[in-house]
C-alpha cells in the first residue's frame, strides 16, 4: 500500500509544480506585456510630441503665410491705384502720347506716318481713348496689313535672290 500513497503524494506535488509553473508563466506574461505598454506609451508619446511640433510649425507658417497674403492685396491695391491713376476712366483726361510728351521732331515725324498709317489724327482716337485700346486698335491694324501680305511670294522672292548672292559669292572665290 506505501506505493499507492506514494502516488497520491506524487500526484499532489505534480498539481502544486504545474501551479507554480503556471503562476510563474502568468508573472512573466504580465511582466512582458507591463513592459510592452509602457514602450507602446512611451513611443505613442513620442508621436505625440512630433506631431506637436509640426502642428506648431505649420501654425507659424500659416501666420507668415498670411501676413504674405495680405502684403501681396496691399502691394496689388497699390498696382491698381497706379493704374488708375496712368489710365483713369474719364475719356477727356487721356492725351495722345505725341501731346503729352516732350519728344523729338524726328520722333513726332514718325508718330506722324504712324498716325498717317493707323488713321487717327495724334489725339485720342475715336473707338477709345486709353493707351490701352490705341494699343489694341493699332495691334488690329498691323494684325490686319500683315495678314495681306503674301508671304509665298516674299519667301520665293528671298530664296531666289539669296540663290543668287550665293552663286556670286561662290565666282568671287573660285
Amino acid at each position: 500500500m506505501e506505493d499507492n500513497n506514494n502516488k497520491g503524494g506524487n500526484g499532489f506535488v505534480g498539481i502544486l509544480c504545474f501551479a507554480l509553473a503556471v503562476s510563474i508563466l502568468g508573472n512573466i506574461w504580465l511582466y512582458i506585456n507591463q513592459h510592452s505598454f509602457k514602450f507602446q506609451i512611451s513611443e505613442l508619446e513620442e508621436k505625440n510630441e512630433d506631431y506637436k511640433s509640426k502642428f506648431d510649425q505649420i501654425s507659424e507658417e500659416n501666420k507668415q503665410l498670411k501676413a504674405d497674403v495680405q502684403a501681396l492685396e496691399a502691394q496689388i491695391a497699390a498696382l491698381n491705384n497706379q493704374i488708375e491713376e496712368l489710365n483713369p476712366s474719364d475719356p477727356k483726361s487721356t492725351a495722345s502720347i505725341s501731346e503729352s510728351a516732350d519728344i523729338s521732331p524726328e520722333l513726332q515725324e514718325k508718330l506722324n506716318d504712324t498716325d498717317k498709317i493707323t488713321g487717327s489724327s495724334g489725339s485720342s482716337s475715336s473707338s477709345g481713348s486709353s493707351a490701352y485700346e490705341q494699343g489694341r486698335e493699332l495691334a488690329n491694324q498691323a494684325s490686319d496689313y500683315l495678314e495681306s501680305i503674301d508671304w509665298d511670294e516674299l519667301q520665293d522672292e528671298a530664296e531666289r535672290k539669296g540663290a543668287e548672292f550665293a552663286h556670286f559669292l561662290n565666282g568671287l572665290l573660285n
